[in-house]
């Protein structure tokens, strides 16, 4: 992984706003959205660990406007 590499840099700040959004909200999920979240979160983590950078930030796109929108709904 490139640490220089922009979409590096957009996925690492994604990756602190995610965990913003988890640690202001967490109680308040569903087990079903819970769920959603460990699941995407460790496709995330696979795809960085794959060095599929674009994948791992298109990902990173798609839970936070998940959370965003549950949140917005609790």
């Amino acid at each position: 992984m490139d640490d220089f590499d922009e979409n590096t840099i957009e996925v690492l700040n994604l990756s602190q706003e995610i965990v913003e959004l988890i640690e202001s909200n967490i109680q308040k999920f569903t087990p079903e959205e819970s769920d959603d979240i460990v699941t995407t979160n460790e496709t995330i983590q696979f795809f960085l660990e794959q060095d599929d950078i674009d994948r791992a930030l298109a990902e990173s796109i798609s839970l936070k406007e998940y959370l965003l929108k549950i949140t917005s709904e609790i």
